[in-house]
């Protein structure tokens, strides 16, 4: 399966009308007119569906070795340690989420595994305890 690293910071409209996006490794794609390779929209959603779908697959590879979900306005985490501070600034009320060994649900991240990751959201947090026996496929089935 081939993968591109889309790097998405000039978005232009070429010749045929296909979107065109700089890519950082590309084997079939044409040039548009400054130069840029270009893409249909087509196989951008193709690339984004083959994206997302590895990242399933590596979300369920690797659940199992975490303890903590939490889920905020823009990310999806899996952890081992996370605290949880309910802050306040000028009648403001804020969360300040730290996580320890984590992972994170991001497809357009190189590297998902992390050491410690903080994010301070305005928005809900959402963190529950992974329950492990939920994931174990029963020997009955397996068999």
């Amino acid at each position: 399966m081939r993968h591109e690293l889309l790097c998405a910071s000039e978005a232009s409209t070429g010749p045929s009308g296909e979107l065109c996006i700089e890519l950082l490794c590309a084997s079939e794609a044409s040039t548009g007119p400054s130069g840029e390779l270009c893409m249909s929209a087509e196989d951008l959603e193709q690339y984004e569906s083959e994206l997302e779908l590895q990242l399933y697959r590596e979300y369920k590879d690797v659940v199992g070795i975490f303890t903590y979900a939490v889920e905020t306005e823009r990310r999806f985490y899996l952890c081992n340690a996370v605290d949880l501070k309910v802050r306040t600034e000028g009648g403001d009320v804020y969360y300040e989420v730290s996580m320890g060994d984590a992972w994170v649900w991001d497809m357009y991240r190189p590297a998902r595994f992390v050491k410690s990751a903080k994010v301070l959201t305005f928005r809900d947090v959402s963190i529950e305890e992974i329950a492990h026996s939920d994931l174990q496929v029963p020997k009955s089935v397996a068999e």
